[in-house]
């Protein structure tokens, strides 16, 4: 299904530079989860076809599952475009409930409170559920997904407040506190 998407999308970029004279290098792809290795296979496709390569993708937290130490070629890399930046709000382990990734992919890597645990995610299973009386499924969606959903917020805030967050350059939590 991903190369069918990535080929849908290499299509119309390959037309929108045709028709439109967009240029590639000024493509910006977003992708959540999933959607961030199935940009990773867009970048490498419009390079494979000789169309140069993307000007950047955003990886918000890229999914972990199978991915996690793969290939570059089957995941998002920094040789997928010009830029790749990475949100990383979910990196624990599969066995602890994460959903995504901890390994940096991009030519910059955020790690938001250190990537793992959102400060707005605490709540217990019991507390998730109560937070939606009328729907359990919600509540439980909440409840174990709140720390992946949490870089779609991130980068939401990140265009709506573009001075609001600072990052620092650290090579692990340590040196940063």
């Amino acid at each position: 299904m991903d190369r069918i998407i990535g080929n849908r999308v290499n299509n119309a970029c390959m037309f929108e530079k045709r028709e439109a004279g967009i240029r590639i290098e000024e493509v910006h792809v977003v992708g959540h989860s999933l959607g961030a290795h199935l940009a990773s296979y867009i970048g490498s496709t419009l390079k494979d076809l000789g169309m140069g390569k993307l000007g950047r993708i955003t990886g918000l937290d890229p999914a972990g599952c199978h991915f996690e130490h793969a290939d570059p070629r089957v995941r998002l890399d920094p040789e997928d475009a010009l830029f790749v930046d990475v949100i990383h709000t979910d990196g624990s382990t599969l066995a602890a409930g994460g959903l995504g990734m901890f390994q940096p992919m991009g030519h910059v890597d955020f790690y938001p409170n250190s990537g793992v645990h959102m400060p707005d995610c605490n709540l217990s299973l019991q507390k998730a559920l109560e937070s939606e009386p009328l729907s359990f499924v919600k509540g439980l969606r909440h409840f174990l997904s709140c720390n992946h959903m949490m870089s779609l917020k991130y980068f939401i805030e990140s265009i709506n407040s573009p001075n609001h967050f600072l990052a620092h350059q650290c090579s692990n939590w340590i040196q940063f506190t």
